[in-house]
């Protein structure tokens, strides 16, 4: 018996909610780290805004997160989210 081919559609769309997920995974504990020694260290003002940089670019990575999550793809093809969906439905 034979499998299915599977959906490249799918498969591309999985791809970006791990990417994405790896991208928090990381990058939240790395960017609240970065951000608080940011924030409580005095040689980063001695650099001038060079110093926030890190923290700007750990940031960054959060927001990249966040992107690909928001680009996975819902099962019943209108715009609104699976469950709203099935609360509103008759």
């Amino acid at each position: 018996m034979s499998d299915p081919a599977p959906n490249p559609e799918l498969l591309r769309s999985l791809g970006r909610v791990v990417r994405g997920l790896s991208a928090l995974f990381w990058g939240l504990p790395i960017a609240l780290y970065i951000c608080v020694q940011t924030a409580k260290s005095d040689w980063i003002r001695s650099l001038g805004y060079l110093g926030y940089f890190p923290a700007a670019l750990t940031t960054g990575l959060l927001f990249y997160g966040l992107s690909l999550l928001g680009h996975f793809q819902n099962r019943n093809g209108s715009g609104a989210s699976p469950w709203i969906a099935r609360s509103f439905s008759a």
